[in-house]
């Protein structure tokens, strides 16, 4: 099973948590603020089932932490609704740099993780270092080969803690069904947490929208307005979905990508929508003005659109046929210029008929 990534992606992803040891003994988690920051409450939140674990000020620009966990548990810091990464509680001197993603821990899983990322950034660099030749592909597969060997085996000796289970939700977007399935076959033990359990309903939801489904409608209703996929979908023309948020990077990247299609073919039959979930609406509306985004939005989603289709990670960005079959799915870049371009080229929208 082969799991397609990009290195510099998953060095930031898991660059975001570090932790500590063995079970039932003490943690110091220092979370370092600026002064100007000081009477701010910071909480801690279970990075599995959402549950407030604990909460302090802000004094003299760190919010302190401590206490015992029975097991490592990794949280998420969060404070005036901004998150500020996640560590795992466990045995160890944690130091976090909220304003610079920066984490040091003494623990045992943190030298782990320390170790993992170092032998990442080296296949990174090992990347970069290709020439831009047709020989290289095959040292690329190589690198991507070393990746995946890697990342199996850090998630077979830590499934059963927070560390595996953290790893393998990093690679969960990249399986299918039956990828989930081989894996909790190999690994029970990472069933154990409930967002990983939960993942064979979201790729079961995925499957049924995926590539040559049919689309499935949703309504939001927001300042007493009722919207519905349905109202953008129809017979005369494509319709390209943006499933966004105002705090998502990868989002506001493919912004461009969708004026620059928008340019081409938005009077050539190709209808744009975007719908913003896991957002403040007042976020995402000051988000659309600065971006200076154009078409229809659809906004305070949440999670309805991506509870029903299956979606784990944004953008995530939908091409639907003018007979409500999907034909584009889960691509950004020049590979969704590439799928636009194909389905446009053999349509002809009617207003432009003889």
């Amino acid at each position: 099973m082969k799991i397609k990534f990009t290195i510099a992606a998953a060095i930031l992803a898991f660059s975001a948590s570090c932790a500590g040891a063995e079970p039932q003994n003490q943690y110091k988690l220092t979370v370092n603020f600026d002064p100007e920051n000081d009477g701010e409450v910071v909480y801690l939140f279970d990075y599995d089932t959402g549950e407030k674990i604990d909460s302090t000020l802000v004094d003299g620009g760190i919010a302190l932490f401590t206490g015992s966990a029975d097991t490592p548990r990794l949280v998420r810091i969060i404070s005036g609704g901004e998150r500020f990464g996640s560590v795992i509680l466990e045995k160890a001197n944690i130091d976090v740099w909220a304003f610079e993603g920066r984490c040091e821990s003494d623990g045992v899983l943190s030298m782990r993780s320390d170790a993992f990322e170092a032998e990442v950034d080296k296949l990174g660099q090992q990347l970069r270092a290709l020439p831009d030749d047709s020989a290289s592909a095959i040292k690329a597969d190589s690198i991507y080969a070393a990746y995946d060997e890697m990342m199996e085996q850090i998630i077979a000796e830590n499934a059963a803690n927070p560390l595996g289970k953290y790893m393998f939700m990093n690679v969960a977007s990249s399986l299918d069904l039956a990828g989930y399935d081989e894996y909790m076959a190999k690994y029970p033990a990472l069933k154990d947490w409930t967002r990983i359990a939960n993942l064979r309903d979201g790729l079961l939801k995925r499957a049924e929208t995926s590539v040559g489904k049919k689309y499935k409608d949703f309504e939001v209703t927001y300042d007493g307005t009722t919207k519905r996929l349905s109202d953008y979908v129809g017979p005369d023309h494509y319709t390209i979905v943006d499933f966004w948020a105002s705090w998502c990077g990868p989002c506001i990247r493919q912004v461009k990508v969708l004026k620059e299609l928008y340019g081409e073919y938005a009077d050539k039959g190709l209808n744009f929508l975007s719908v913003a979930v896991w957002d403040k609406p007042e976020n995402t509306l000051e988000a659309i003005k600065s971006h200076e985004i154009t078409w229809d939005q659809i906004i305070d989603a949440q999670s309805i659109p991506t509870d029903l289709y299956g979606i784990s990670g944004i953008p995530c960005i939908i091409l639907i046929a003018p007979d409500g079959t999907i034909v584009s799915r889960d691509k950004q870049g020049d590979d969704l210029k590439a799928d636009v371009a194909a389905a446009m080229s053999t349509f002809e929208a009617p207003a432009t008929k003889e």
